[in-house]
């Protein structure tokens, strides 16, 4: 692993197994690294009742092209189907 890098890109400064930055700060071809975890994030699920955020879809689509950096369209849309019901349940 190359920790010393800025850019931190998936399969360039690491291989190693996915960890939280992977998905949610990395950067991938589609994406720049981030501080902000929260950028592709659709849901805020800290309060006691889930909260969609108002810029949930441009959210949402940046994690789901994250996604296919390593899984196929179908995990991907599966899911996100069972995440949402998951928080609606």
């Amino acid at each position: 692993m190359n920790l010393r890098s800025a850019k931190w890109r998936l399969g360039g400064d690491y291989t190693a197994a996915p960890t939280c930055v992977t998905c949610h700060n990395g950067a991938d071809p589609g994406h720049e690294s981030t501080h902000d975890v929260g950028l592709r994030i659709a849901w805020t699920l800290r309060p006691e009742i889930p909260v969609r955020q108002p810029d949930r879809e441009s959210r949402r689509e940046g994690m789901k092209e994250t996604c296919l950096n390593c899984h196929s369209p179908g995990w991907r849309g599966s899911f996100f189907i069972q995440f949402d019901n998951g928080v609606n349940l």
